[in-house]
């Protein structure tokens, strides 16, 4: 059975509509793939600890941290978030059209983009 549509993922929400579990489970991998990156670098003690994060933004997270990344120091979750939206949203420019008339070389954009994003998570 195919996947849901790009828009169902990378989209933007619709109010009130709750997505089928089916789609929630396939949206969860990336970050979750992304998270275990993260923490294999941070065990093996390749990765440097980010800066420290606003109070309010480390209670924030503090649920999501408690769920899906209790590994994680708070200021590393929110690094790694951070480059989860990053890759989002360059797959949803690409997408969605907005790489049209501007970057024909797309492989090669993502990849550059990908790899300079990787650097900068210390990977």
């Amino acid at each position: 059975m195919p996947g849901p549509a790009p828009a169902a993922l990378f989209g933007s929400p619709v109010p009130g509509y709750a997505a089928p579990p089916d789609t929630t489970t396939q949206a969860a991998r990336t970050p979750a793939t992304l998270i275990g990156v993260i923490a294999d670098g941070v065990r093996a003690g390749r990765l440097t600890e980010p800066a420290e994060l606003p109070e309010v933004v480390r209670a924030d997270l503090a649920p999501i941290r408690e769920s899906f990344a209790p590994t994680l120091s708070a200021p590393m979750l929110a690094q790694a978030m951070a480059a989860w939206m990053q890759l989002f949203g360059m797959v949803s420019f690409e997408l969605f059209g907005q790489l049209n008339n501007g970057v024909n070389a797309r492989r090669e954009f993502f990849d550059h983009q990908v790899r300079t994003l990787a650097r900068q998570l210390g990977l």
